[in-house]
């Protein structure tokens, strides 16, 4: 998980808040394991390869500022979301016993904006 979070954040950048992007699903590279750029303006500009751990399901959100990813483990009753404006990494119990997909977006957009 400590791979997508670097990928992520270490991106170059510029729009609008994006409607949220799976990253991976269950340890599942979405987009053909490739993170495709949104129409300008967006936060990143050239595509890239993403490579997901077993288990993790991650998704992002984007304006032309910021850039803000949540990740959890399917397996994991655990939830973490960062963005670029600071790098701060944040986690968070989920209110399940174990995590499920809408977790890794639940509260993205609000920490997106605090970016920008």
């Amino acid at each position: 998980m400590k791979k997508i979070f670097v990928l992520l954040f270490g991106l170059v950048a510029a729009g609008q808040v994006f409607a949220q992007t799976a990253v991976c699903t269950n340890g599942v590279a979405d987009g053909g394991g490739v993170y495709t750029a949104p129409a300008a303006p967006s936060f990143v500009v050239r595509n890239f390869p993403t490579r997901c751990s077993a288990n993790i399901t991650a998704v992002a959100r984007e304006n032309a500022i910021a850039f803000a990813v949540g990740a959890i483990s399917t397996k994991g009753k655990s939830r973490f979301q960062g963005n670029t404006g600071g790098g701060a990494i944040s986690a968070q119990q989920c209110a399940a016993v174990t995590c499920v997909a809408a977790d890794a977006d639940q509260g993205l957009a609000a920490i997106l904006a605090l970016a920008t």
